[in-house]
């Protein structure tokens, strides 16, 4: 029912739907045929509707819950998006298109993404200080997952320059003081 519905109106809380159920299920492996078929359907329905998008800035609240499932789904249940085969594309469509986009929610979400699977990058100890903050969703990377997380370095890697020149650009572009400490944020990480 809720996917018919994402499918026919873009309303940005049926992705937010699929926020929570993978934030809450995402640990009970009972769940998990169940959270990849819902995340490879909201993707696909997802990447419809972006390719209708003219005007970003409209499709603000859309743009964040999408790039907040994708990042959620990475940070409670890595499987899923790891061997979904749409994290690619989703890469790609934040770099050709939501990364230099002045639209403050838009930016938000597609650094913050970028600040959330750096952490493939960070050593042990760096994950560790990081998990023990207050207010951060930990990130413990699944010994199942190692393949996957090489997988995606191996797909990262090669694009580091263009991601990080393309933030750097967009740093240099002066974009609002609340875009540029979401930039920071990601070249920091």
């Amino acid at each position: 029912m809720v996917l018919a519905a994402f499918e026919k109106h873009p309303i940005c809380s049926y992705v937010y739907l699929v926020e929570v159920t993978v934030t809450v299920y995402s640990k009970d492996p009972a769940y998990n045929d169940y959270l990849r078929r819902i995340y490879s359907n909201f993707c696909e329905i997802a990447f419809r509707h972006m390719q209708s998008i003219e005007n970003i800035g409209r499709f603000s609240y859309l743009l964040d819950d999408f790039m907040g499932m994708n990042k959620r789904f990475f940070l409670h249940n890595a499987s899923v998006l790891l061997t979904s085969g749409k994290l690619p594309s989703i890469i790609e469509l934040c770099m050709e298109h939501f990364m230099g986009c002045d639209t403050p929610r838009v930016a938000k979400a597609a650094y913050s993404f970028f600040e959330t699977i750096f952490i493939v990058y960070w050593s042990p100890e760096f994950l560790a200080s990081r998990n023990s903050q207050e207010d951060i969703v930990q990130f413990h990377p699944a010994p199942t997952d190692a393949n996957n997380y090489l997988a995606l370095k191996a797909f990262l890697t090669p694009k580091l320059e263009q991601i990080v020149g393309k933030m750097l650009v967009h740093l240099a572009s002066a974009p609002t003081e609340q875009t540029r400490d979401y930039i920071l944020d990601a070249l920091l990480s």
